[in-house]
């Protein structure tokens, strides 16, 4: 990414200076061949290299700019423009993270209408919270008919009390890689015993944690993509805000869509979430039952970066030859892209040379 920075601006400046000229001066051209050596020789159209060997790519014609594209994962010329990737290019995609909880008891999913503490759902076509009209999202989210992500039998039952103790899931996403989808996790305790005016008669209602949510694609071509809970635009629907519960006071900005950094029960903390991490605190025995969902912004999974050349020259220096080294046996595309421009005008010539390395 830098160095592309450094051609915009070299391109920039060479617009600028060359343009008081008010000519053009020539057509880019530029020719490629590789030096010979005991691990480098040219075998018809193709240049053969030993793994871990450089290459020294040797120029002529003097372009103002050379952008190269090694033809590896994340640097091929042909994906320069690419911002999707095609479904049958995705090997495999996949969601993890941990689950776990702390202190309190447990829903008895034995119980009519039991639910999970902790419910995670996913949908195709969720039309998004508006997160300007908590009244519309909350009744949203709560009516909404959610897909199981996760079936709730298959959520934690117990109290793990430790990371170490956490229940692990690994979801096959292959599906879902080139749809746009919502995530939603809702925090409950449906059948933990209430009194009339939904406060605990029992015990604590536990604190949940996650860790390590991310979701992984990988490509056919080796490369990978994350993307963490921070990527997912998470954002909190607090349920009883309104209540102004006393173990809640801590929460004064925000309360119908807010997070915490501290233990404020019954409120997400998502100050880890760049590394898939995140909480929902407990609360004590004697005190009114919490209920907040966490909903993403839709996910679109096959979105990708553009691949990137590296600006080898610019027209603060001269370039004869250029040396790089492939550490993976394979056959590459190598592309240079010579440019020559000034303000009236821009010339370019695109050089591509095969490239295969051996062992």
């Amino acid at each position: 990414m830098r160095h592309t920075y450094l051609y915009i601006a070299a391109l920039s400046v060479a617009l600028m200076t060359t343009g008081c000229e008010g000519e053009f001066d020539k057509e880019a051209a530029l020719s490629v061949t590789a030096e010979q050596t005991d691990n480098v020789s040219t075998v018809g159209d193709t240049i053969v290299v030993k793994a871990g060997e450089p290459v020294n790519f040797l120029f002529s014609g003097d372009p103002d700019f050379i952008t190269f594209y090694s033809g590896e994962a994340g640097s091929k010329y042909i994906y320069r423009d690419r911002t999707e990737v095609a479904a049958e290019d995705i090997e495999s995609s996949t969601l993890s993270f941990k689950v776990w909880y702390q202190y309190g008891k447990m829903p008895d999913m034995t119980q009519p209408d039991a639910t999970s503490l902790v419910s995670m759902f996913i949908s195709n076509d969720f039309p998004g919270l508006a997160k300007n009209n908590f009244t519309a999202d909350s009744a949203l989210v709560d009516g909404y008919r959610w897909n199981a992500l996760v079936p709730d039998a298959d959520m934690p039952q117990t109290i793990q009390g430790a990371e170490a103790k956490a229940d692990a899931y690994t979801i096959d996403m292959k599906d879902y890689a080139t749809t746009t989808f919502t995530l939603a996790i809702r925090y409950y305790s449906k059948s933990v015993a209430m009194k009339a005016d939904g406060v605990s008669s029992v015990s604590a209602q536990p604190k949940a944690y996650f860790s390590g949510m991310r979701i992984v694609n990988k490509m056919k071509d080796g490369t990978t993509t994350k993307l963490y809970a921070s990527d997912f635009g998470l954002t909190p629907v607090n349920m009883f805000c309104h209540l102004n519960l006393s173990d809640q006071k801590t929460m004064t900005t925000n309360r119908e869509y807010g997070s915490v950094t501290n233990n404020t029960s019954g409120v997400w903390n998502m100050s880890g979430a760049s590394t898939g991490s995140f909480f929902i605190h407990s609360s004590a025995a004697g005190t009114h039952y919490k209920y907040a969902w966490l909903v993403s912004n839709p996910i679109k999974m096959n979105l990708c970066s553009p691949d990137k050349g590296v600006a080898i020259k610019s027209t603060n220096n001269d370039l004869g030859n250029y040396s790089y080294t492939y550490d993976t046996p394979g056959v590459y595309k190598a592309t240079f892209v010579a440019t020559n421009a000034n303000y009236k005008n821009t010339s370019s010539v695109i050089k591509e040379v095969n490239v295969k390395v051996v062992k």
